[in-house]
């Protein structure tokens, strides 16, 4: 009785809608739910940008399977790249909340989850550099163990000498193979998923000069 009282009741309290019985069950399948999801103005950001032409998708799961990581940190990340972390830009506007949206560490308003992890000044020299470096170290490492250092120059954050002046010859990372002829000049940079573009173009032209001098070393 008590079941059937809670079934005639239901008129909207669950998705089932028990008390209209001639109304088909139905729950959104795989496809309805990743356009609802990244139809959302905040959390639908970061499935966008994973599925745009400039993104390795499956470079960039792969460490869902690859890293043994703590299923608290796993959804910690995952709560960051969806936007959902409580931050005081967050409460005030999504949660509609009575707080004053300003960054701590910096007194600058807006304080986002992209602002955090790339936009404060008072990161810039500490966090966001360490960041940096540890990519910068680990390509580097990779490179020279793969290239094993033969008839090959791999220098790591070093000035490179130049016939002609050029404005930026300080590259995280210069690999030459005398071999092959051929180099490549890596620079580093963790750019926010919307700057990805513009960040790669920057580069590009900020080394544009040292890559031709570099062909005549």
């Amino acid at each position: 009785p008590l079941l059937q009282v809670a079934a005639r009741n239901d008129e909207g309290f669950t998705q089932l809608r028990l008390s209209k019985r001639e109304r088909p069950v139905t729950l959104d399948d795989e496809t309805e739910k990743q356009i609802t999801w990244k139809n959302k103005v905040l959390h639908g950001k970061y499935p966008k940008i994973l599925n745009s032409a400039i993104i390795d998708k499956e470079e960039s799961l792969k460490w869902l399977n690859k890293v043994n990581l703590h299923p608290e940190t796993e959804g910690f990340i995952i709560a960051i790249q969806d936007s959902i972390k409580h931050t005081f830009n967050y409460e005030k506007y999504i949660l509609k909340q009575s707080v004053v949206d300003v960054v701590e560490k910096c007194a600058s308003p807006n304080e986002t989850i992209d602002y955090i992890t790339a936009g404060c000044p008072v990161f810039s020299n500490n966090a966001y550099l360490c960041r940096h470096n540890q990519m910068a170290k680990l390509i580097h490492s990779q490179l020279a163990l793969k290239h094993q250092l033969i008839e090959k120059l791999l220098y790591w954050d070093r000035l490179i000498v130049t016939d002609k002046t050029v404005d930026f010859i300080r590259p995280d990372i210069l690999f030459i193979d005398k071999k092959s002829k051929c180099g490549k000049i890596i620079d580093i940079a963790c750019p926010l998923s919307s700057n990805i573009e513009k960040t790669e173009m920057d580069k590009k032209r900020k080394y544009e000069n040292l890559s031709i001098e570099v062909k005549l070393i």
